[in-house]
């Protein structure tokens, strides 16, 4: 294995400045994400806009899954052949650059082009930053990078659900496309900047890529064959995706749930939720790294004992936050939840590239976290906001998906069709929006369904 002093300069000096450079790239990704939910109310008031439905507002985010998904592993591919940092600023370049076009649009069929755009540039982007952070950073250290690296989850997710809320009530939703979307060119501009380490650097017996005489095709065959005989990294994926599953479209959703059916402000509604997913999600995504780091010398299956552990706990406390009549109770509940679930994130990815060859890390991120679990979501996507008013089961849901993600976690060695099986099979008969009691705009405000984006929003 490397060790510093053999580290070929300048790459021993420049990990920081790496790290630095991709977390706050990281940070906007999410921001530019999860600053449309909030403008949903408003797209669907804006005469220009053609007064769009639920599923057409839910289609935006589908849109920008779907072609994530699609392009993916071509540049999951590419990241293992050229180049990365200069594909990185590519992706970021283009991502931007289709926000603030958003903001533009007359008509939303463009718009709508406009965000599946912004999926091709941040799946150059989401594929391959976890394969040159473990260029930079040794194994036993990958725990604590990861989990800053994915701290700026929860904090760009928030920042874009207050952003979008607050630049809406105050300028327009147009402008909010604007203010989320330029300052990433600075971020590209930066990004090209960082230098591309050797692949395995830190790695034992580190492989280059494929040369000349391989083709593209061969080797992507040969990759996604090699993860597939993976057992730890398919299992791994398999939990994530029973994860998402049952929460990914809630984030998108909530919103517009709470000035709907709860009557919450517009501000308030986007607000709320932010700030306590921000606190939760810094402590407990820089706890779960710490720990992880320490209990690995111990263990050589720690980052997935801890994450499986995490998610265990946090499982009939989540339920408790769904069902709490209480506010003291629910907002208690919510804090200490998110902490336990916001554990698993830097252990969990750090393991991702941890069990794959250096030359396959990018190929092996678009399934993990990236488009394998959100192709999941976007399947259902468009349809959530029916579900979002049948609280009951969407309640027993969410609790049962949680359980089914720490089983696959912990267990390495079992199937993947456990962690996903049946997620939503449970849960009694439900009643349509319409036949719904408390869908009045006027009805009273509850914390209960506020938190809900506080233990979706990141995982996504």
């Amino acid at each position: 294995m490397t060790s510093t002093n053999d580290m070929p300069a300048p790459f021993a000096k420049l990990g920081t400045r790496a790290l630095v450079v991709l977390t706050l790239v990281n940070m906007f990704n999410y921001i530019d994400r999860y600053v449309v939910p909030p403008l949903f109310e408003s797209l669907r008031n804006d005469p220009v806009m053609r007064h769009p439905s639920d599923a057409q507002l839910g289609g935006l985010m589908t849109a920008f899954l779907v072609v994530y998904m699609v392009t993916s592993p071509l540049f999951g591919t590419l990241g293992d052949r050229m180049s990365r940092m200069r594909l990185i600023a590519f992706g970021v370049a283009l991502w931007s650059l289709a926000t603030a076009i958003g903001g533009l649009v007359g008509s939303f069929a463009a718009l709508f082009v406009a965000r599946a755009a912004v999926g091709i540039g941040e799946a150059a982007y989401g594929t391959i930053s976890p394969a040159v952070l473990a260029d930079y950073f040794a194994p036993t250290t990958r725990g604590r990078i990861m989990s800053i690296f994915y701290c700026a989850i929860p904090i760009g997710s928030a920042l874009g659900y207050v952003l979008g809320g607050t630049v809406d009530s105050n300028f327009g939703w147009r402008a909010a496309f604007f203010i989320a979307g330029l300052p990433g060119l600075l971020l590209a501009l930066l990004a090209f900047t960082v230098p591309d380490p050797p692949r395995g650097l830190w790695d034992e017996d580190p492989r280059a890529t494929p040369g000349p005489t391989q083709s593209k095709f061969a080797f992507a065959l040969h990759a996604y064959g090699a993860l597939a005989r993976n057992r730890t990294y398919v299992l791994t994926c398999a939990g994530l995706a029973a994860y998402t599953f049952a929460l990914g479209g809630i984030a998108t959703w909530l919103p517009s749930f709470l000035e709907r059916t709860r009557g919450v402000p517009h501000a308030q509604a986007s607000s709320v939720p932010g700030v306590i997913l921000v606190v939760t999600g810094f402590v407990g995504t820089f706890a779960g790294g710490w720990l992880g780091d320490t209990l690995l010398a111990r263990s050589r299956q720690a980052y997935l004992w801890l994450s499986g552990i995490a998610t265990l706990a946090a499982t009939p406390i989540a339920v408790l936050v769904f069902t709490a009549p209480s506010p003291a109770v629910f907002w208690s509940a919510t804090v200490v939840a998110e902490i336990l679930l916001f554990a698993s994130t830097g252990p969990i990815n750090a393991t991702t590239v941890n069990v794959v060859s250096p030359t396959m890390r990018a190929t092996a991120d678009l399934l993990h976290p990236s488009a394998g679990r959100r192709a999941v979501a976007a399947a259902h996507r468009r349809h959530l906001g029916r579900l979002l008013a049948w609280r009951g089961r969407a309640r027993r849901a969410c609790g049962g998906v949680y359980v089914r993600r720490a089983l696959a976690l912990r267990r390495p060695d079992r199937r993947p069709c456990r962690a996903a099986r049946g997620v939503t099979r449970r849960g009694d008969p439900v009643r349509p929006p319409s036949q719904n009691p408390t869908h009045r705009r006027d009805a009273r405000p509850s914390a209960q369904n506020a938190a809900t984006t506080a233990v979706s929003t990141s995982i996504v």
